[in-house]
């Protein structure tokens, strides 16, 4: 510094909420090789970030694990939708359990 006095500012203090989301995010879930783990990581990781005060949260899961694209191409949204609607009920029935 120009006028001979120390710049030193301290770091914050992180709070016990803080230093376990740290934690938490070092803790990276594999990719998933199917739809039913790829359902349980994303509840999981809800429940988590819930537990942990984030109220407001958004998920997008792989359509193209449960619907190939070129399925949806032959036949349509309709084809989509009766693919990852079991996948949808089924995530959000395990946000429920305990």
């Amino acid at each position: 510094p120009l006028s001979g006095r120390s710049s030193h500012v301290p770091w914050p203090q992180i709070t016990s909420r803080e230093s376990r989301l740290l934690r938490r995010s070092e803790e990276t879930p594999s990719p998933p090789n199917s739809a039913k783990v790829m359902v349980q990581q994303a509840a999981d990781s809800v429940v988590k970030a819930y537990a942990d005060g984030i109220n407001r949260q958004s998920v997008q899961l792989r359509l193209d694990i449960v619907c190939p694209p070129n399925r949806v191409i032959e036949s349509g949204m309709e084809a989509l939708l009766s693919a990852a609607l079991p996948m949808a009920k089924a995530f959000t029935q395990s946000l429920s359990s305990p």
